[in-house]
């Protein structure tokens, strides 16, 4: 026997009795929940943060409830896919700043000079002596992907 309520179909399941006041309970379970939807949010969200900030996306999945085989898909298939798609975005980018500032007419422009941070001075030593192997293994842990991406489109983009 099928309910109407609040639009939503529902269906009691078996009765139970509750021997503690002699009531029959009947519960009720809503048709198309929202669990599904509920779920594909949650995949969304650490494709998301794994496409971002990839060391953080396995540790949330395993706290949201997802298997570790279930995080290992979804964190490689974020972070495959965020690597594309910020190494195809940072290559629009670096095309639109070099037609702006006018280096693809001019050829040279003036240089500015640059502070160095830590993570400058990291990039740098990696670029020199690890090559695009070293950007790729600390891309995960100590940069971005959208950084490392970016960094791999500027220096390595003949690789």
């Amino acid at each position: 026997m099928f309910l109407v309520w609040e639009t939503l179909e529902i269906w009691p399941t078996e009765p139970k009795n509750d021997w503690t006041n002699g009531t029959t309970i009947v519960e009720v379970k809503r048709k198309g929940s929202n669990h599904e939807v509920e779920k594909i949010l949650q995949i969304l969200l650490v494709l998301i943060l794994s496409a971002t900030k990839f060391l953080t996306a396995p540790i949330t999945s395993l706290n949201i409830g997802f298997g570790y085989l279930e995080t290992l898909t979804i964190t490689t298939l974020g972070g495959l896919v965020g690597v594309f798609f910020f190494y195809y975005l940072s290559s629009v980018i670096m095309l639109l700043i070099a037609k702006i500032t006018g280096r693809l007419s001019n050829g040279k422009t003036p240089k500015k000079k640059r502070s160095f941070t830590w993570k400058n001075k990291l990039i740098v030593k990696i670029k020199r002596e690890y090559g695009l192997i070293g950007l790729a293994a600390v891309t995960p842990i100590f940069l971005s992907i959208p950084l490392g991406t970016f960094l791999a489109a500027r220096f390595f983009h003949d690789q």
